[in-house]
């Protein structure tokens, strides 16, 4: 009867094995996709798993798959399309901008059509920035996990998004769809034209507005430096300098100008804001400015400026 009883339950274990196995097989197993990278312009590095060096990205690289990792140098640019294991059904694409890094950690869909799982990919981001879209009308759902030095970025719904990275936080803006960014066990829910900000070590600073202001300290509620560097030409090395002072004019901070030359002259204040622009959907300038005085000898001899001129 031992023999017995223990050959009936090591039958029965095996049988429910077998039905389990075979139920997971067909309905939660998963099998590779693929993404192919295009070079757009400048210096872009593709590392696949296993190899000892990393190749450049001319033209078109295809057959990317999990593991790899993609850098781009400063001003560079590359489009990466993802596709689902069939490799004609297209899940969403990624727009990787210049000084980024980009490594492909998951990449996986159902083995079988009949699986209610869905389309998974996890990609890491180390650094730079990068504008991801998922793809519309596709019947199986589509999950974009995203990991960064400050969080997860996860994405549910079929939209666009940005994401960009630096050392001190992790932004993240929707343009279209749904996004939910995950930082020190807190979770913010951003919809179309939101924002928001995960820092270093903090939790993500709640739901913003879709516009930035690219400037440091562009109120002047703090010092000039180091946000800000101040300029000062003469054309007679001899003539008034001038100066360049933080005020109060009418409640609000402010920065003054003066400089009462004889010959041509002209100060000012510069700041390197060193982003790449080419995402943005509108970049805007706006500046109050109040003239108190000028002279035409003083800032207008050489066709230059008078009496205020913004390069960007």
């Amino acid at each position: 009867w031992t023999v017995m009883l223990s050959s009936l339950v090591a039958c029965g274990a095996l049988f429910f094995s077998f039905v389990l196995g075979a139920r997971w097989f067909f309905f939660d197993s998963e099998t590779a996709q693929s993404a192919s990278v295009t070079l757009v312009s400048g210096t872009v590095l593709l590392t696949r798993p296993g190899a000892q060096l990393s190749e450049a990205v001319v033209e078109t690289v295809g057959d990317v798959g999990e593991g790899a990792l993609i850098e781009s140098e400063a001003g560079s640019q590359a489009a990466v399309s993802f596709f689902a294991p069939d490799q004609s059904t297209s899940l969403g694409s990624m727009q990787i901008y210049g000084g980024s890094r980009v490594t492909f950690n998951l990449m996986r869909s159902p083995r079988f059509e009949w699986s209610s799982r869905p389309h998974r990919m996890v990609i890491e981001l180390g650094r730079g920035r990068a504008r991801v879209s998922t793809a519309v009308d596709v019947a199986r759902k589509i999950i974009i996990t995203l990991r960064t030095p400050h969080g997860l970025v996860v994405l549910e719904r079929a939209g666009s998004y940005s994401i960009e990275i630096t050392e001190a936080s992790t932004e993240v803006s929707v343009h279209d769809g749904a996004a939910t960014v995950i930082a020190q066990s807190q979770a913010v829910i951003l919809a179309p034209g939101e924002r928001t900000i995960a820092p270093a070590g903090g939790i993500p600073q709640g739901v913003l507005t879709g516009e930035r202001n690219l400037l440091v300290n562009g109120d002047f509620t703090n010092p000039l430096s180091p946000d800000w560097t101040t300029y000062k030409d003469r054309y007679d090395p001899s003539d008034v300098e001038g100066d360049i002072q933080l005020t109060v004019n009418s409640g609000r901070n402010a920065v003054r100008f003066l400089r009462p030359g004889v010959n041509w002259g002209r100060i000012g204040i510069r700041q390197k804001i060193n982003r790449d622009v080419r995402d943005y959907q509108t970049l805007r300038l706006h500046l109050a400015v109040r003239l108190v005085g000028l002279n035409i000898p003083n800032c207008g001899a050489l066709g230059s400026e008078c009496p205020l001129i913004v390069k960007i």
